[in-house]
């Protein structure tokens, strides 16, 4: 596998994030695993995410990630900038 993989912190037991990284580009990936809806704050890795995929139909366009919404089973993959890599868990 080439690049990098980084778990984010989300403070939900039921939802995750990870952060992937391969030939300078960020994608960004989260998950609800879990039955209630989660809103993340997830601005400390960028301002807004690009979407590419998602499990909601509903979804387009571009994400604000420090109110980032996630529905019961939803999953997200988006294309970041990163604001600053200090501020990722490891």
């Amino acid at each position: 596998m080439v690049g990098s993989v980084r778990p984010l912190d989300t403070a939900q037991a039921d939802a995750r994030a990870y952060l992937r990284e391969a030939d300078g580009q960020r994608v960004l990936v989260t998950l609800n695993l879990g039955a209630t809806l989660y809103t993340l704050d997830l601005g400390h890795v960028a301002a807004s995410g690009s979407l590419l995929l998602s499990t909601d139909l509903g979804r387009a366009g571009s994400i604000d990630l420090a109110r980032l919404q996630l529905s019961p089973d939803e999953g997200l993959v988006m294309r970041v900038m990163l604001l600053r890599i200090a501020s990722l868990v490891s």
